[in-house]
């Protein structure tokens, strides 16, 4: 996964890190994601199956997104966590999350 990570020290055992994942990954899940939803998704006028993925994304916009956050984040935080040989001892915060389609 291609991705920038930021490492500041708050304390000596905290941690903020800054973790920005390339724009083709997320697009690439977010293409990914519209996918499975056009196959499956239950639209009045379409057949199962059928619908185009700009029906999809006006109807599911909101729930693929949350989909691709879900996916992203644990697997985005795993990689930074491992790269620069941190353990975890609590819960992480997360603080000002945001994705976009061509972002």
């Amino acid at each position: 996964m291609k991705m920038e990570v930021a490492v500041t020290d708050i304390s000596q055992v905290k941690k903020d890190l800054t973790i920005e994942v390339a724009a083709e990954e997320v697009k690439a899940e977010f293409d990914k994601t519209y996918e499975a939803y056009s196959r499956y998704a239950k639209v009045p006028g379409f057949r199962p199956g059928r619908v185009p993925i700009g029906v999809v994304k006006q109807r599911f916009g909101k729930d693929v997104k949350d989909e691709v956050l879900g996916r992203l984040l644990p697997h985005a935080l795993q990689h930074a966590l491992s790269e620069n040989k941190l353990n975890v001892v609590g819960e992480p915060s997360l603080n000002d999350v945001s994705i976009n389609e061509g972002d």
